[in-house]
């Protein structure tokens, strides 16, 4: 698991944090592995869907049991708890009224 500084992609709803990304195609997209979430980060952002041959692609895709993965959005909020820590972040923060954060103690400071 990776730890999120920057919430530009969005982070799992459930644990705040993500996995990383995979190419499909020009597509990058971000999961949680152990909650089995994906969300699509946008296409043609990053360089390494180039470096990656279609049989790699496959390969990751069918590692991973990506077609196993539920698609969710993301939450644009910071871990812990949702508990927001800076202005920008207050501005993007998502609570528990949409689903977000799982956490019923949510708040921002």
């Amino acid at each position: 698991m990776t730890t999120i500084t920057d919430l530009h992609f969005g982070v799992c709803p459930k644990c705040h944090s993500h996995d990383g990304y995979i190419n499909i195609g020009q597509g990058h997209w971000f999961y949680c592995r152990e909650h089995k979430v994906r969300w699509f980060g946008g296409a043609n952002l990053f360089d390494s869907w180039k470096l990656e041959t279609d049989d790699e692609q496959r390969e990751t895709y069918a590692a991973l049991q990506f077609d196993q993965y539920r698609e969710v959005e993301p939450c644009h909020s910071l871990p812990p708890h949702c508990v927001v820590t800076t202005e920008r972040a207050m501005a993007d923060h998502v609570g528990p009224t949409n689903g977000c954060c799982t956490d019923p103690t949510c708040r921002t400071l």
